[in-house]
């Protein structure tokens, strides 16, 4: 299925956020997802399902000083 991850479209074979994780490459433990203007909870990245043509925003959080 095509959904858009962070303003490019991509090719995604996965059914659920976690699965965007290991597509995109971003640590689910310091990141934060939406979904079609959505925020979805961490807890639910496992259940949270993912569809065709999705607009998907992961943001990863960086520290430093």
């Amino acid at each position: 299925m095509k959904i858009r991850i962070n303003g490019n479209e991509r090719e995604f074979k996965g059914s659920t956020v976690m699965d965007l994780f290991e597509v995109a490459g971003y640590d689910p433990k310091r990141s934060a997802v939406e979904i079609n203007g959505s925020v979805v909870r961490r807890s639910d990245y496992g259940e949270h399902t993912v569809n065709e043509g999705d607009v998907v925003e992961i943001v990863s959080l960086v520290g430093g000083g």
